[in-house]
């Protein structure tokens, strides 16, 4: 990821960089030591390191602990170390009720299919680059890796007042 990073912005030292990463905790380092709890608090340390060094931005998916049926996730629930959750300018919590519950009502069709397409909730627990914090719900189109958020009116009309 580093060297990839670092590429990029010798070719293109003016531009933005935006780098996705699926699961930080596969990553893999030569020359590691550290492994559970320490090698994750510097696989996070690093990271943002390489943000503010290279002057870019990291999206990563991070693994959760597991959770008790019908729990909700929250900034604790980041898997291995408390550093991800403070090394991280954003944090947002994606779910489905649909992964639990494949009876329930939140979800959408699309297409001719006829299959249930999940409406996520984004609990944004932390953001120091907005002002938002808060849950808000999006259809997601998987097939495209689409999100198409809706607004806290149309959620309320289609399912009600969820609190």
């Amino acid at each position: 990821m580093s060297s990839s990073i670092r590429n990029i912005r010798e070719k293109h030292p003016n531009k933005k960089i935006v780098f996705f990463l699926d699961n930080l905790h596969l990553l893999t380092s030569e020359g590691w030591s550290e492994t559970g709890f320490d090698r994750i608090k510097k696989l996070s340390h690093e990271t943002k390191a390489l943000c503010v060094n290279a002057n870019c931005t990291i999206i990563s998916t991070v693994e959760l602990r597991k959770l008790q049926k019908g729990q909700k996730a929250d900034n604790n629930d980041l898997a291995g170390s408390a550093s991800l959750a403070y090394d991280a300018n954003a944090i947002a919590i994606l779910s489905s009720e649909l992964d639990v519950d494949p009876s329930s009502n939140k979800f959408f069709k699309h297409g001719y299919s006829g299959r249930k397409n999940p409406i996520i909730e984004c609990n944004f627990s932390k953001n120091k680059i907005a002002s938002f914090k808060g849950i808000t719900y999006a259809k997601l189109y998987a097939a495209q890796a689409y999100y198409k958020f809706i607004n806290d009116r149309d959620f309320q009309a289609i399912f009600g007042d969820t609190e």
